[in-house]
């Protein structure tokens, strides 16, 4: 096991409510309209003079497509390449959006050369390339592009969403490391500060990867004044090409109240220079990391840093951020360039070849594993950079003897330090922290100086904690069974990021679905939905679903020999509601559905509850005949 493997779960602070729609439609929300509807046919051996109506009759060009039709209408777009962007004119609404469908199981099939918004909404593209960059925009000040969603699609040169509400863009990949590959969160220009302004916002970004890298002319990913949006199980390969210069990789400006949860960067850094893998810039506010990681890729040539807050001119404004179960596996400098206010670590794993650097106010750092793996400092704080902070349950390890200590944490009587395992191979109890206001250097526990003096660490403990595997290359911080950070001297019976649990493995399976739904028949599709189960019980993130389908009645014992669908959703968190659309299905059949669970240490939940639906009779209706053509000079 690796420095990969996240932490025990903790509850994050709740923060803003998401709407459910935006998980409804990121969840592959792929039927079509409510309310009656025309669906036309775009081909590349069609024309624009066709009537556009059948698949024998299709359109050319998706903008003919596009200039035709209203709310409710679908465009269904051949196999084959068109020379064109595709482009929205017109609006769907909330009930009936506009659906441009290409081919959600091979999207490079139909390609374009880019895909824009300009303020439009209610707007759906699936399964579809973009040669060019995807762009999500509003046209105007104080205008967006609303509840639009791009699903199962391919941008090969980049994403901006600038001005975007309530947008969902899913199951998508975006870059293949060009240096031009780049993805930007904004504002419509100059329009950033008022509630109602043009700010993107509300959106859901989940499950795609990303292949970026940049060379000059701005970073790789940046989020300026965006705010309240979700970032879920998201990949990020991130390049920095060599030769690059005055560029970084993942820059926040000004963003609040968003959340990345169990999204992976990895940073190859051929730049000539130190580069950040998250910079979180001035004002950005009540951001929150769940169980992210942040690695360095091994091939890089020069450093990776992260830095929690980098306010520069505009100090402590960057404030009331969390980090929960996350990994940081970088070498250059990982802590605070500027101080931020009320953040929160928790639970996280630190691989360094540096100390941490924190710096701030009124911060809790709390049950975290810091390992410097090539040197004896571990934490280095000056004596001003923190005040009433507290520093509780922490397993602090450093590399080799130290000069004068191991952690440097402020003495400030504000500042609380308790309950931390120290250790460093070299082993120097009587050198385990120091403090600056009287510097020296001082051990731990009671009776200390550290604690006699100042108050901190009394109920600390030195002792090597026998980790499983100490070391940059493949580690795994988590320690042995018999290891003294779990006992019953810690207040939560561990210190560190890693309760014992982490060593006996997760036996508890995701809780069986009990209300599997079947509805919204079509003529080759069947709209499922359900409640998602959690990880273990009726808690967490499950890992995946099996979802199968029959023409006879399904059961726990014939599960297995029903037909598996090849493309499902990834279970969302404990209690969300879930939708799925099986494609596919025959005209005029009764089919039965059903689901089964895994968590991510392979339990298996029990068969749901099964749901059956009919598909409906194919149209065999036609198009009502023309009875007023006429020709003229």
């Amino acid at each position: 096991m690796s420095h990969l493997m996240c932490p025990g779960p903790r509850t994050p602070r709740a923060r803003a409510t998401f709407p459910a729609v935006a998980l409804l439609v990121a969840a592959g929300l792929l039927l079509a309209q409510a309310a009656a509807a025309t669906t036309y046919y775009v081909a590349t051996n069609g024309s624009d003079s066709n009537p556009g109506t059948s698949s024998g009759s299709p359109w050319r060009t998706i903008g003919k497509a596009s200039s035709t039709m209203v709310a409710g209408d679908v465009v269904r777009i051949s196999p084959g390449t068109y020379s064109e962007t595709l482009q929205p004119v017109a609006n769907g609404t909330s009930a009936n959006r506009i659906t441009y469908m290409g081919d959600i199981s091979n999207p490079s099939g139909v390609v374009v050369n880019a895909i824009q918004f300009y303020g439009q909404d209610y707007i759906s593209i699936k399964g579809i390339t973009s040669n060019g960059e995807i762009n999500v925009l509003a046209n105007t000040s104080g205008n967006s592009a609303d509840r639009d969603s791009i699903l199962y699609c391919v941008g090969r040169s980049g994403l901006s969403m600038s001005g975007a509400w309530y947008s969902v863009l899913a199951n998508s990949s975006i870059g293949t490391g060009d240096a031009t590959d780049k993805v930007n969160f904004s504002a419509y220009p100059g329009d950033n500060r008022t509630p109602q302004a043009s700010v993107t916002q509300w959106c859901t970004i989940q499950d795609c990867t990303f292949n970026l890298a940049t060379l000059n002319g701005g970073n790789a990913m940046t989020g300026y004044y965006m705010r309240n949006n979700r970032f879920l199980r998201n990949r990020y390969r991130i390049t920095m090409l060599a030769g690059a210069s005055d560029t970084h990789s993942n820059t926040l400006y000004r963003c609040v109240n968003n959340q990345w949860i169990d999204c992976r960067y990895t940073l190859k850094n051929l730049a000539g220079y130190e580069v950040y893998i998250l910079n979180q810039r001035d004002s950005s506010r009540f951001n929150v990391w769940v169980r992210d990681t942040f690695e360095v890729d091994p091939t890089s040539t020069m450093s990776v840093k992260c830095e929690f807050a980098t306010s520069g001119s505009y100090p402590q404004t960057v404030r009331y951020n969390s980090w929960t179960n996350c990994v940081f596996k970088v070498d250059g400098i990982c802590g605070y360039q500027n101080p931020g206010y009320g953040d929160r670590i928790e639970g996280n794993v630190f691989t360094l070849k540096q100390a941490w650097t924190p710096k701030g106010d009124s911060m809790v750092v709390r049950h975290n594993t810091f390992y410097n793996s090539t040197g004896p400092i571990v934490w280095d704080t000056q004596q001003v950079d923190l005040t009433r902070s507290s520093v509780v349950g922490n397993l602090f390890y450093g590399s080799g003897a130290a000069t004068n200590a191991h952690v440097y944490i402020p003495d400030a009587a504000s500042n609380r330090a308790d309950s931390n395992l120290y250790y460093a191979t070299g082993n120097d109890p009587a050198r385990a922290v120091y403090s600056r206001s009287g510097s020296v250097f001082s051990a731990v526990g009671s009776g200390t100086a550290w604690c006699s003096t100042y108050g901190k660490d009394c109920n600390s403990l030195w002792s090597n904690p026998q980790l499983m595997a100490a070391s940059w290359n493949a580690p795994d911080l988590r320690p042995a069974n018999g290891s003294p950070a779990y006992a019953s001297r810690w207040p939560d019976g561990y210190a560190g990021a890693f309760p014992a649990s982490s060593l006996i493995g997760d036996t508890t399976p995701p809780n069986a679905i009990a209300n599997l739904a079947a509805g919204q028949p079509a003529e080759n599709s069947v709209l499922l939905s359900w409640t998602a189960p959690g990880d273990d019980g009726s808690s967490g993130i499950a890992a995946a679903y099996d979802i199968r389908w029959s023409t006879s009645p399904i059961d726990a014992g014939n599960f297995a020999s029903a037909t598996p669908f090849t493309s499902v959703p990834d279970p969302l968190s404990a209690g969300q509601p879930q939708t799925f659309v099986a494609l596919g299905l025959q005209p005029s059949t009764q089919y039965w559905f059903a689901i089964r669970t895994r968590d991510e240490s392979t339990n298996w939940s029990a068969v749901s509850n099964v749901a059956t639906a009919t598909t409906t009779a194919p149209d065999a209706t036609p198009p009502a005949a023309i009875n007023d053509l006429g020709a003229s000079p």
